[in-house]
């Protein structure tokens, strides 16, 4: 009876951590940056499993030079892992080397089974002013 108890206030333990220590809930609401005004990711699944992503930027004329914008799909595991989803591409990302003030670009995915999917961008975004790095996130439930 003791071990599980002990179990249990392990597991608990475990998930606490992996909600305080989570990337996902670091702030960016107001963060400004000088080479884009906007950098955003969107996803959408209808209901064969169709995983639809968006992503775009938004820089400054004559600022803003273009972007290297890597993505990735991951799907939850037991609640407490996140594994990348094989899209068929090297690494299980895609990337996208763009040119220009401003972008939209997408990807489509075939999720193979239900659950929880975490769509990641990074961008390192160019700029006569420097370079910066970017990364956000979406998530969505199949």
């Amino acid at each position: 009876m003791k071990s599980k108890k002990n179990v249990a206030v392990l597991l608990t333990v475990l998930v606490v951590a992996c909600f305080v220590f989570h990337p996902a809930h670091a702030a960016t609401e107001g963060i400004t940056y000088s080479t884009v005004k906007s950098a955003d990711v969107y996803a959408n699944v209808n209901s064969g499993g169709l995983l639809s992503v968006s992503i775009s930027y938004s820089g400054y004329n004559g600022i803003t030079t273009g972007a290297s914008i890597t993505s990735y799909v991951q799907k939850q595991v037991l609640g407490l892992f996140w594994i990348k989803v094989d899209n068929g591409q090297p690494n299980n990302q895609w990337t996208d080397n763009v040119s220009g003030s401003s972008y939209f670009g997408s990807h489509t995915l075939l999720l193979s089974s239900s659950g929880t999917y975490r769509i990641t961008a990074q961008f390192t975004m160019y700029a006569t002013t420097g370079n910066e790095s970017i990364t956000r996130q979406s998530t969505i439930v199949y």
